[in-house]
């Protein structure tokens, strides 16, 4: 485990982090985070799929967010069976 060797740098990376003082001002960094990774891959659609227009850009987005929801289900679903299992033993 190379974080294991590093764990000085780690607690004082940890020290340093400002953390959300509410529910709320963590819910406004999530939100702000979100966003910023959304825009983001907008961007790198549109450098990968260089002189197309915004509508086939905004096609491709809406198709990378459904896969990744499909994914995010795949995941509940999996780790609510595993749950399941642990908490039935």
């Amino acid at each position: 485990m190379i974080w294991l060797r590093n764990l000085k740098k780690v607690k004082e990376e940890l020290r340093n982090e400002r953390w959300p003082r509410s529910a709320q001002e963590g819910f406004y960094t999530g939100t702000v985070l979100m966003a910023h990774a959304l825009e983001e891959i907008r961007k790198n659609i549109k450098a990968r799929m260089l002189g197309a227009s915004d509508k086939r850009i905004e096609l491709e987005f809406s198709r990378m967010l459904i896969r990744f929801n499909k994914m995010d289900a795949r995941w509940i679903k999996r780790y609510k069976l595993d749950y399941e299992k642990i908490k039935n033993k």
